[in-house]
C-alpha cells in the first residue's frame, strides 16, 4: 500500500483491511492514535471492528505526557506536518499541557470502550513482554 501523505490516515488503512481480509482475523493496530475524532465514529471502522478481532496498541511516549521542568520556551515540530510551535515552560502552562494530555488519553479510552475494543498502552522505554502477557491473560479470563 503506497502512502501519498506524511499525515496519518487511519481510515485509509482500515479501508484497505476491509477490502483484503475476507475472513475474520486478529488485527493489531499499533499507533499513537493522534488522529481526527471522526475516525472513531466512522462506519468503516465499526464494520472492521465487528468482523475482526481488532486490538489497538497505543504507543505512549513520556515526552508527550508532560513538558520538561524549567524556565523559558520549548520548540516543538510536528513530524507529520512540519508545523512548529513554541511553548512557554511556566508551571501553569506545564499543568495545562499535562491536563490536556490526560483528557486526550481518557477520550481515547472512551472511544475504544464505545467500540467495545480491548486495547493496550505500551511505552517504548519499558519492557513490553509482561504487559502483553497480562493483556492476553485478562482477555482469556473475560471470555
Amino acid at each position: 500500500m503506497e502512502t501519498t501523505s506524511r499525515k496519518t490516515n487511519l481510515l485509509s488503512t482500515v479501508g484497505y483491511l476491509q477490502q483484503r481480509l475476507k475472513s475474520a482475523a486478529l488485527v493489531f493496530c499499533i499507533s499513537d492514535f493522534i488522529t481526527q475524532e471522526e475516525t472513531f465514529a466512522s462506519n468503516l471502522l465499526k464494520h472492521v471492528v465487528q468482523k475482526h478481532d481488532f486490538i489497538p496498541v497505543i504507543i505512549e511516549d513520556a515526552w508527550e505526557e508532560r513538558l520538561p521542568e524549567g524556565k523559558g520556551f520549548f520548540r516543538l515540530q510536528d513530524a507529520e506536518t512540519g508545523a512548529e510551535m513554541t511553548l512557554n515552560l511556566s508551571r501553569k502552562k506545564r499543568e495545562l499541557y499535562q491536563n490536556l494530555m490526560r483528557e486526550r488519553k481518557e477520550g481515547l479510552q472512551r472511544s475504544f470502550y464505545s467500540l467495545k475494543l480491548d486495547h493496550l498502552f505500551l511505552r517504548p522505554e519499558e519492557p513490553f513482554l509482561s504487559s502483553l502477557i497480562r493483556f492476553f491473560l485478562a482477555r482469556k479470563r473475560q471470555r
